[in-house]
């Protein structure tokens, strides 16, 4: 009779390098969401990151109003909130400024943005 070896009478080799699979998938996954938590807090906290936010949302408002939408300063602690943003323009191409306010203060929900909801109060 031969003998089958250890990995093909237990079994016992053929699970163990699932479970370190398994492990390394886990702690690779948690360190994931990790990163990704940094890298937001760093877009929402940090004058850089609110820098990189509110260009992006100026390129995507000048690109919906087809106007040149300016701001010389965004002031906020976090962008979770709400933001006050200074030296507000708008202007048409090539036109004089057609808006134009020394700031603007704008407090929001993120949980009704993302739902799709807006009002606007206090103009």
């Amino acid at each position: 009779m031969s003998d089958p070896g250890p990995i093909e009478e237990t079994g016992v080799g053929s699970s163990l390098p699932r479970s370190r699979i398994r492990r390394v998938l886990l702690i690779g996954g948690l360190s994931l969401v990790a990163l990704l938590c940094i890298a937001l807090a760093a877009l929402v906290y940090t004058r850089p990151g609110q820098q990189i936010v509110l260009e992006q949302a100026l390129q995507r408002v000048s690109a919906q109003l087809g106007a040149d939408v300016s701001v010389s300063e965004i002031g906020s602690a976090g962008l979770l909130s709400g933001v006050t943003l200074s030296g507000i323009t708008i202007a048409e191409a090539g036109r004089p400024a057609s808006f134009s306010a020394d700031s603007i203060r704008a407090r929001y929900s993120l949980w009704t943005l993302l739902g799709g909801e807006m009002s606007l109060a206090g103009l």
